[in-house]
């Protein structure tokens, strides 16, 4: 069994559409001055009073918007194509390889069994710890746990 035409199409559509609307959320948010009110990520993410002083520094012009809209459009595009990319196999994920069997996008169906805990995107934010501990850049983080 495989991804129906129409599935794909509704979920890329709303892939963009998500993408569209993080990129002016977040633009907006930073042009006027709320960006700390919006973390969500990482788990216990969030700023310092320094960064929320930094950002406030941004100012409020429609051309820093656009282009502001435009940066975090194409980052939050780029790690979806990586992560379709692991999907059709023409990539690899970095991390654990070795245990990398593949995984593949099907079409819902009663025949399928999944396990009744596993929610994706509530498993994004809990393994974020498992990856904190693997990354190769100790020299900053996204979060605001000190070790």
């Amino acid at each position: 069994m495989k991804a129906s035409t129409d599935n794909l199409n509704v979920l890329f559509l709303q892939i963009h559409k998500a993408i569209e609307e993080t990129a002016d959320k977040v633009a907006t948010s930073l042009t006027d001055h709320s960006a700390a009110d919006s973390i969500s990520y990482p788990p216990n993410g969030g700023l310092t009073e320094l960064e929320i002083e930094s950002l406030k520094t941004i100012k409020s012009d429609d051309h820093l918007k656009s282009g502001l809209r435009k940066v975090i459009a194409d980052s939050c595009a780029y790690v979806v194509f990586d992560i379709l990319s692991n999907i059709d196999g023409v990539s690899d994920p970095e991390t654990d390889f070795e245990k990398w069997k593949g995984i593949k996008l099907v079409d819902d169906s009663d025949d399928i069994e999944a396990p009744d805990d596993l929610m994706l995107h509530d498993k994004l934010y809990d393994s974020y710890w498992d990856w904190r501990k693997r990354r190769e850049n100790k020299e900053w983080k996204l979060d605001n746990y000190e070790d």
